[in-house]
């Protein structure tokens, strides 16, 4: 929801240099770099640790009754937002343009909070979307699946969507 509410505050602000053949596939591709960049920092390191183990942060932060549980849940959805709210902004990023990178982000966020290989997730979801930045700001028409606004893909979809 407060996604939602965030696109909608942007997108009444008309900004016209975020339409595609503006700036938007820098912004799109800056934004995927950025949850690259985060991926292997200290920050996400403590609150992805921190979410993978509900048991412990429940022992250490318990709470009686029915408005401590209620705390101890907003407390730990917090945590866990922010171990991925970079993958998020990528997941939203690629997500407008294409469902498949949508799916396979949302697969990432999931493989990292589920695996047990911790560092070699970390590290090649980082490296994964690097590169998937620096292709979609510079060559999106080369990046498999990605629909790109005001492509001949781009009509069929959003005609099916009902958004033409």
């Amino acid at each position: 929801m407060l996604g939602y509410a965030l696109v909608e505050a942007v997108l009444a602000l008309d900004l016209g240099v975020l339409a595609w053949d503006e700036a938007g596939p820098y912004v799109a591709g800056g934004a995927i770099l950025a949850a690259a960049v985060y991926q292997p920092s200290p920050p996400k390191h403590r609150s992805l640790r921190r979410c993978r183990n509900p048991r412990a942060f429940v022992s250490e932060h318990w709470r009686p009754g029915p408005v401590g549980a209620l705390r101890m849940g907003i407390e730990h959805g917090r945590v866990c937002v922010a171990s991925s709210w970079a993958l998020m902004a990528a997941l939203f990023a690629l997500g407008v343009m294409s469902v498949g990178w949508m799916v396979l982000v949302a697969a990432l966020v999931a493989t990292e909070k589920l695996l047990p290989w911790r560092t070699v997730t970390t590290r090649g979801i980082a490296v994964l979307l690097a590169v998937l930045g620096i292709a979609v700001a510079f060559v999106p028409e080369d990046v498999p699946g990605l629909t790109v606004p005001g492509s001949s893909q781009a009509a069929p979809a959003m005609e099916e969507m009902g958004t033409e």
